[in-house]
């Protein structure tokens, strides 16, 4: 019983203290925030710098796309879009991902985007981003004949 009191007073303390520590912020930001005055922030948004002319920079990216994913267009069989981007400097591609689609076209793409023959006199000094879409089209009549479509979007 003589160790009964000292854990009883052990915890009425542990609680005393959680009721501060609880209440104590809430009363502090309601404090802070009747303080506060109204901040506007007015500006411009950033232009999109993002370009989407490929073509100009590689200018035989459709062809070699079109050689380098139609055996895996053939191969999935299925009409998808897969949304392309990457850095260009000077003749440099980086940080190619892609977006949407299937994950089979996605990897395929991102391999032939890689060894694109590009050149940009503009992204020698500062990179470029570019983005740009991939269709594949491959509709039941191709497939039979293994012609499979792959197009380069420039949106």
């Amino acid at each position: 019983m003589k160790n009964v009191k000292p854990a009883l007073a052990v915890i009425g303390l542990l609680g005393a203290a959680a009721t501060m520590t609880f209440s104590t912020p809430t009363a502090f930001a309601q404090q802070a925030a009747s303080g506060l005055q109204r901040v506007e922030i007015s500006g411009h948004k950033l232009p999109d710098l993002t370009r989407h002319d490929v073509s100009k920079v590689c200018p035989s990216a459709a062809q070699s796309l079109q050689e380098a994913l139609a055996l895996t267009a053939y191969r999935e069989g299925t009409a998808a879009t897969v949304r392309m981007q990457f850095s260009l400097k000077g003749n440099q591609i980086e940080d190619v991902s892609a977006t949407n689609g299937p994950w089979e076209y996605r990897r395929a793409a991102r391999h032939a985007v890689g060894k694109l023959d590009c050149v940009d006199t503009a992204s020698t000094n500062q990179p470029q981003q570019f983005s740009f879409l991939i269709s594949f089209n491959a509709p039941e009549e191709e497939r039979a004949s293994r012609s499979s479509t792959v197009a380069l979007l420039e949106r």
